[in-house]
């Protein structure tokens, strides 16, 4: 448990520290590595549902900082 809370603590420190963008696209692939990651090292095979999430993390992950980047940009130019 120690572990745990500290992986936390170290987490929240860290996203403290990156841009809001950066962070987000953090949390959407936690679900992607994990569902990886348990294929790799447990050779489980995940669900249609499992699958069809993680593609939703990943599309959102890039329009997200696709629309942020548009967004920093437009705003540089009028500058």
């Amino acid at each position: 448990m120690f572990v745990t809370v500290l992986g936390f603590v170290l987490w929240y420190y860290g996203v403290s520290k990156v841009p809001v963008s950066t962070s987000a696209v953090f949390t959407g692939v936690i679900a992607v590595s994990a569902l990886l990651f348990s294929y790799i090292f447990l050779r489980k095979l995940s669900s249609v549902e499992a699958f069809s999430r993680d593609c939703f993390c990943i599309n959102w992950n890039y329009y997200d900082t696709s629309r942020n980047f548009q967004q920093t940009s437009s705003t540089k130019l009028e500058s």
